[in-house]
């Protein structure tokens, strides 16, 4: 799914935050899994719940620890493809395919939450998370000659724990870790102070 999205949003943000003083931007390469409830693929068949993303993300203290932070993430897709005979179990339920298969979700999520900040040391800084997430997902599916397509978007609560490393006065190393409805994924992005 590539979307003007982060665009939009980027500049939204550009002309409504005021200028704080301790307004911080990260950015992350993220590792993300879909949970697409498919398993036991037979045959031929292959499922790819796996893929990269990116996480772009801005935020501001709001408390001497708490922070406000609003991101736009990029979530990958998953793949499941299959030829006439081969079988597969979505749900508890077994299929067998008719007619090649190949079905491709992608999605894509605006979060908006708060993040605490631990003050264990100055090597080291631990973070847990949490807010709402608005994500889209669109599928496309093709059977022999056919295709569909398909479109779903919901919001959820999210939670997530991470870590901000310094590296020098201004920029921090930030792994961290995402969950929400049937995702979760690493990151491991760098967070600026401006």
């Amino acid at each position: 799914m590539k979307s003007t999205k982060p665009l939009l949003i980027a500049s939204a943000l550009a002309f409504t935050l005021p200028a704080y003083a301790d307004l911080y931007g990260a950015v992350s390469f993220d590792r993300n899994t879909l949970d697409s409830g498919v398993s036991g693929t037979s045959g031929t068949a292959t499922l790819d719940e796996n893929d990269t993303g990116f996480t772009l993300l801005v935020g501001m203290p709001v408390q001497p620890n708490l922070d406000i932070e609003i991101a736009y993430k990029d979530l990958g897709e998953a793949k499941l493809s299959g030829a006439s005979g081969d079988t597969f179990v979505l749900d508890g339920t077994a299929y067998s395919l008719t007619a090649n298969l190949a079905l491709k979700a992608e999605g894509s999520a605006v979060a908006l939450g708060g993040r605490y900040r631990f003050d264990v040391n100055e090597s080291i800084t631990p973070f847990v998370k949490a807010g709402l997430v608005m994500w889209d997902l669109d599928a496309t599916a093709t059977v022999g000659n056919t295709t569909a397509k398909v479109s779903d978007d919901d919001s959820d609560v999210y939670v997530g724990l991470g870590a901000l490393i310094p590296v020098t006065e201004t920029l921090s190393l930030r792994p961290e870790y995402m969950q929400f409805d049937d995702f979760h994924g690493f990151s491991l992005g760098l967070e600026s102070r401006f």
